[in-house]
């Protein structure tokens, strides 16, 4: 896969990607690559992925039980 490096990008515009790429749980990369498809009409042939909402919190005790469930 291609890399594209943005230099000289403007500081609003730049805030602007931060704050939707944090409203929507995602990268500053994925938030970029889904608004350049979405200008250029195209269809990501891998979508990506959702954000994650989680029904549990990540406490302590539950990252140490997860940590060793199904070990013996």
């Amino acid at each position: 896969m291609a890399s594209l490096v943005l230099k000289t990008l403007p500081d609003g515009l730049h805030a602007q990607l931060k704050e939707s790429a944090a409203a929507n749980r995602r990268s500053m990369a994925q938030e970029a690559i889904l608004l350049l498809e979405r200008g250029l009409g195209v269809t990501s042939p891998q979508p990506l992925p959702k954000p994650h909402r989680g029904q549990r919190r990540l406490t302590d005790k539950f990252l140490a039980s997860a940590k060793t469930a199904g070990r013996p």
